[in-house]
């Protein structure tokens, strides 16, 4: 799950470090600001397949994140996947007991705090939010990011999930911290 604003202003500051710098948690300082209107999209993906792109109007609570995702898009798709194992961060309506017990019987990844690093679909959010153009509404940014989700290689989906032991790796060599993923 993911927002993307309508603000042209895309809240990144842009730092310049010395060669080694980048991952140093000294440098390092996180911030959580308010968002400009805009559009809250879920989506799912694996090496070779992924969801449709479903647009959350309002604030996503367990009873909606079971209604509109769970039950209709992640139950079929891990159900018709022998194996599946279905990754989600620790978001209030994903933490939920109402969620949980919608999918008991199905393999779900214990999911540290804080950590966007060790999630591929993070990194397909921030490659559409760079490919996006500014949009005069929401709707036009609906459109836009359901038309950037289609058009995604899943190549690229693949090569995200296959680092993911590199990026364990990188973790732990961090010992947690910050890494270059």
């Amino acid at each position: 799950m993911n927002r993307f604003s309508l603000s042209a202003d895309d809240h990144r500051t842009r730092v310049w470090r010395r060669t080694g710098q980048r991952s140093d948690p000294a440098l390092i300082v996180e911030r959580h600001t308010a968002i400009s209107q805009g559009v809250t999209v879920w989506g799912a993906i694996s090496w070779d397949t992924r969801s449709s792109l479903v647009v959350l109007q309002g604030t996503l609570t367990a009873r909606r994140y079971v209604d509109d995702v769970l039950t209709p898009i992640v139950l079929p798709m891990l159900s018709s996947r022998p194996g599946a194992i279905y990754q989600q961060d620790n978001a209030r309506p994903h933490t939920a007991r109402l969620s949980q017990q919608c999918l008991q019987g199905y393999d779900v990844l214990p999911w540290p705090a804080r950590s966007p690093d060790l999630s591929p679909i993070e990194h397909v959010w921030n490659a559409l939010g760079r490919q996006l153009q500014p949009s005069r509404d929401t709707g036009e940014l609906t459109a836009q990011m359901q038309r950037l989700w289609q058009d995604l290689p899943q190549g690229v989906i693949s090569d995200l999930i296959e680092s993911m032991p590199r990026r364990i790796s990188a973790c732990i060599a961090a010992r947690g911290g910050f890494t270059t993923y």
